[in-house]
């Protein structure tokens, strides 16, 4: 998912409220051009969902894999909203 400092700082600011921000690192490719149709986590999330609403911001959208299990994955830990956005460079 996205880890760019600026455009984030840009969304932080329309957002009303207390805003934070965590990030995963995922990867389907590998070392490969094409999905391999399985989401790897490389990085988890360092505190809980629980409760609260969760945008997930993504820069790439390819597939919709990724985004379809980490949607159901906020759910099953009890988040209170979930919505996403790609960011368009």
């Amino acid at each position: 998912m996205l880890k760019g400092g600026a455009v984030l700082g840009d969304l932080a600011r329309q957002i009303p409220g207390e805003v934070t921000f965590d990030f995963i690192a995922v990867s389907s490719y590998g070392k490969e051009a094409h999905s391999s149709g399985q989401v790897k986590l490389k990085q988890g999330l360092d505190s809980s969902i629980e409760g609260k609403t969760v945008l997930v911001v993504e820069d790439i959208l390819d597939t919709g894999l990724t985004l379809a299990i980490f949607v159901a994955d906020f759910a099953a830990e009890e988040a209170k909203a979930s919505a996403h956005c790609r960011v368009t460079g």
